[in-house]
């Protein structure tokens, strides 16, 4: 229970961070389906690179640049999104999307949820965890609308484990507004900021 409540806390702060951070800049480039899908590490970059080391691999120009986090507008899936590559001490630690399409029915947040989730799969497999997780522990409900989830009722949330990398699809809400993105974190990392789950690698051999 408590490393479920610490990884939506972490997502969440990544969220943020990448929400608040940048500019409304409209000249995303289009990336093939090849660089779209996930990989170990994120991207073209490796787990603990420098900032310049990072920025070396990407072509487009940051919306937003410090010791932090550097972030690009991007797509991902033909999807648009902020995409933010986060350092601690000066080493690459997480990547993250955050996808910015709004739709008028809630319920197509899901549907746009298993879609990247299955994307995922082809990639990586099945899902180390797949819940639908209700925020009131004692509903019973195995089933949530999208409204539900814009209300912060209820989070959708994927998880695979694959060598280095520990990848999260998480679809989420409060007041009324859903926010979806995917986040790759260093395993290294996450179990240096949980270090009550010393079992993880145990349990996620790969």
């Amino acid at each position: 229970m408590k490393r479920s409540i610490n990884l939506i806390l972490t997502l969440s702060l990544v969220f943020l961070v990448l929400a608040c951070s940048g500019s409304e800049d409209e000249s995303a480039k289009e990336v093939s389906d090849k660089q779209e899908s996930p990989t170990t590490s994120f991207r073209k970059s490796n787990w603990g690179m420098t900032p310049e080391e990072v920025k070396a691999t990407e072509s487009a120009i940051p919306i937003s640049d410090n010791e932090n986090l550097v972030l690009y507008q991007e797509t991902f899936l033909n999807m648009p999104a902020k995409m933010g590559y986060v350092f601690k001490d000066g080493k690459l630690i997480k990547g993250a999307y955050l996808f910015e399409e709004r739709f008028e029915n809630p319920d197509d947040y899901i549907l746009s949820y298993e879609k990247v989730k299955n994307s995922v799969i082809i990639d990586l497999g099945p899902p180390s965890l797949d819940e639908i997780k209700w925020v009131d522990e004692d509903s019973s409900q195995l089933e949530a609308s999208g409204s539900e989830v814009c209300e912060g009722k209820v989070v959708y949330r994927s998880e695979w484990v694959e060598r280095d990398t520990l990848v999260t699809l998480l679809l989420e809400g409060a007041n009324n507004k859903c926010r979806q993105g995917i986040v790759f974190q260093s395993k290294s990392n996450y179990l240096i900021e949980n270090p009550e789950n010393e079992n993880f690698n145990e349990s996620n051999p790969n």
